[in-house]
This record gives C-alpha cells, sequence and structure tokens, in this order.
C-alpha cells in the first residue's frame, strides 16, 4: 500500500502503471483464448501489418524488447502459418 506521504503524482504513475498492465495481461488473456497467440505476438502482427518490410532490430526498438524476444516470437507465429 502507498504511504500517506506519498506525493499525488506518484500515485497516478503507479495507477496508471497498474492499470496499463491489468490491461496488457486481459489482452494476452482474449488473444490466446480467441486466436492462440499471446499480445507481444499480436503486437508484431499489427507492426508488421503496416511496414511488412521492417527489420526484426526494428520492431525490437519500438515494441521496447530484445531482438531475440522479437526472433522467438516470429518463429512461433510463423510455426502457427501466420507469418510466411
Amino acid at each position: 500500500m502507498l504511504g500517506s506521504n506519498t506525493r499525488p503524482a506518484n500515485k497516478i504513475g503507479y495507477l496508471l502503471q497498474h492499470v496499463s498492465f491489468v490491461l496488457a495481461r486481459q489482452a494476452d488473456q482474449a488473444l490466446q483464448e480467441q486466436l492462440g497467440i499471446g499480445f507481444s505476438q499480436y503486437k508484431i502482427l499489427v507492426t508488421l501489418q503496416f511496414n511488412p518490410h521492417v527489420q526484426q532490430k526494428q520492431i525490437a526498438e519500438s515494441l521496447g524488447q530484445t531482438e531475440a524476444s522479437i526472433s522467438r516470437q516470429i518463429k512461433l507465429l510463423h510455426e502457427k502459418g501466420m507469418l510466411t
């Protein structure tokens, strides 16, 4: 629990971060149930939809992930037939 001496800006930042996390978790669960992919894979697909020739390094930078993570996710998407 946040202490009473915590500045309001810190509380707002914490609450926004918490809401963002909860929404991402809910999106991940819904995507897993409906499409069999996670939120990270969905974000990669959206990125590729708008720029099909983007490099993995650029995807990683724009999504705040490592190139290794993007590479693994792309491999999984390819195995599921969602990428060629």
